[in-house]
């Protein structure tokens, strides 16, 4: 049996979104009805253990201390709570999303000045990707996943590139820069919640994960990494998606990856997909 000290250190360590008055006043609350409860209940519903059982204030203090966590994890993993994020309703929220734009900035350390970032635009069947350098686009690519084509246009070279793709290859790419798969694969992994922080002026709520089943074994060794979500309080659309990892061996590098200034839920035309060449751009092989 738990001894008080036990008890207590249970509840002031259970994860409370509120102030401390709060939390006693919810804690007051819930051992009032339970007492009441069982002052209410004639006795032959109450067997003879639950009797004695009940008799005792400590384990009366230690199941509401259950009640009190199990209700906790409920809000904390399923909602329920007007200020926690409802985390089991997330991915079916980016699933409905009928399109998505979002930013991806990616840097590698053995790796510099690339690119700066580029713009996603996504819905269930394209996607468009711009690659852009001091503001200007240098490269777009356009991915048409019923027809199985993806269409490059690089600006710098003025040329263009038209492939068929497989159906692995096309999915390979929705994944690869898909937030949905991001966000399923980080809650898939041993988590820690990070509690809440503003964000551009937007509630936001936390988890982060140093998992390296995270990155998979498709990709190159990992040594160490990091990822964190954050997830608007009011919407239950990710706000932030921020990662790093060390790759293994001398010149493995530092790959950190940034998803922001995410647009859920927008209905994009469909001329967003279209391949814009010009005109004098060659096709190459």
């Amino acid at each position: 049996m738990r001894s008080p000290e036990n008890v207590e250190k249970l509840i002031k360590n259970a994860e409370m979104h509120s102030d401390p008055e709060t939390n006693q006043a919810v804690l007051k609350d819930l051992m009032d009805q339970f007492d009441k409860t069982q002052e209410q209940e004639p006795a032959v519903m109450q067997p003879s253990i639950g009797r004695t059982i009940m008799k005792s204030p400590i384990t009366k203090l230690a199941a509401a201390a259950v009640i009190i966590a199990a209700v906790l994890i409920g809000v904390s993993q399923f909602g329920g709570s007007a200020t926690g994020v409802a985390w089991g309703e997330v991915i079916g929220k980016l699933e409905a999303s009928r399109g998505l734009i979002c930013r991806s900035t990616m840097t590698i350390s053995n790796r510099p000045g690339e690119e700066d970032y580029r713009m996603i635009y996504g819905c269930p069947t394209h996607t468009r990707t711009d690659q852009y350098e001091a503001d200007r686009v240098t490269g777009s690519l356009y991915c048409d996943y019923n027809a199985r084509t993806m269409v490059r246009i690089d600006h710098d070279d003025k040329r263009y590139f038209r492939h068929t793709i497989s159906e692995q290859m096309a999915q390979g790419h929705r994944d690869e820069i898909s937030p949905k798969v991001w966000v399923q694969k980080l809650l898939s992994c041993e988590c820690r919640k990070l509690g809440q922080k503003t964000i551009e002026g937007i509630l936001c709520e936390g988890l982060e994960t140093t998992d390296p089943a995270f990155f998979g074994d498709s990709g190159p060794p990992v040594d160490s990494s990091m990822v964190q979500l954050w997830v608007s309080v009011e919407t239950g659309y990710p706000v932030l998606f921020e990662g790093n990892a060390v790759l293994e061996g001398d010149d493995g590098g530092r790959i950190e990856v940034v998803l922001d200034q995410f647009q859920w839920d927008v209905e994009l035309d469909a001329s967003e997909f279209e391949p814009k060449i010009p005109p004098d751009y060659e096709l190459a092989d």
